[in-house]
C-alpha cells in the first residue's frame, strides 16, 4: 500500500462555540434561573458548632404557660381536704326518696299508738270513744278507704282539742300523752 498517495486525516480543529439554545417561539415564556448574591443567616452557631434546634411556636407557648400557672400547694391541700370531706358526707345522706321516708314516719307512728294507746287495756274494759275512732281509722286504712280514715283521725283531734279545756288529766290520762297522740295523728293524716 502506498501511504503517500493517501490523504491525510483531517486536524481536529479548535472547539466549536455554543450555540444558543433555540429560540421560543413567540408569546410563550420559559423559566430562567437568576442567580443573587449570597444572602446572610439570622442563625447563630452555638459555642459547639451545632445549629439551634427548631422547636414549634405552640409547643413553646405550652411550655411556657405550663410552667407559670403553677398552684399553691396548700390551696391543692384544701381542694383534696373539701373532696374528701364532700365524698363521706354523700355516704352518710340519706339517699331515699322522701315517700319511703314518710311510709316509715307513718308505721312508727302507728307502732307508737297501737304500743302507748292500746296495750294497757283490760280486756273487759269498755274502750274510749277516741280509741274507738282510732281503730275505726285503722280498719280503714287497710281496706283502703281514706276518706273514712282522715274523718276519723278528724274526729280524734276535736276530742282532743276540746278535752284541753279546764282538765288536767286531758282525754288520754295526761296532757302529755294527748300531745303525743296529736303529732301522731297529724303524721298518719299526712299526704304522700
Amino acid at each position: 500500500m502506498d501511504w503517500s498517495a493517501a490523504a491525510p486525516p483531517p486536524l481536529p480543529g479548535p472547539p466549536a462555540a455554543p450555540s444558543a439554545p433555540p429560540a421560543a417561539p413567540p408569546g410563550k415564556k420559559v423559566a430562567r434561573f437568576i442567580s443573587t448574591e449570597a444572602s446572610t443567616s439570622t442563625l447563630k452557631v452555638a459555642e459547639d458548632g451545632k445549629l439551634p434546634e427548631l422547636r414549634l411556636q405552640e409547643a413553646a407557648a405550652a411550655e411556657a404557660k405550663a410552667a407559670g400557672s403553677g398552684m399553691n400547694p396548700l390551696v391543692l391541700a384544701g381542694l383534696l381536704t373539701m373532696s374528701v370531706a364532700l365524698s363521706i358526707g354523700l355516704v352518710f345522706i340519706d339517699d331515699q326518696p322522701q315517700g319511703k321516708s314518710l311510709n316509715e314516719e307513718k308505721k312508727r307512728a302507728w307502732y307508737e299508738i297501737e304500743e302507748k294507746y292500746f296495750s294497757h287495756l283490760d280486756a273487759a274494759a269498755p274502750l274510749q270513744r277516741y280509741q274507738v275512732y282510732l281503730r275505726e281509722a285503722r280498719q280503714a286504712a287497710t281496706r283502703g278507704d281514706r276518706r273514712t280514715e282522715m274523718d276519723r283521725y278528724r274526729k280524734v283531734l276535736d276530742l282532743l282539742r276540746a278535752e284541753r279545756g279546764g282538765h288536767e288529766r286531758g282525754l288520754t290520762g295526761s296532757r302529755e300523752r294527748d300531745t303525743k297522740l296529736e303529732r301522731h295523728i297529724i303524721t298518719l293524716m299526712r299526704e304522700d
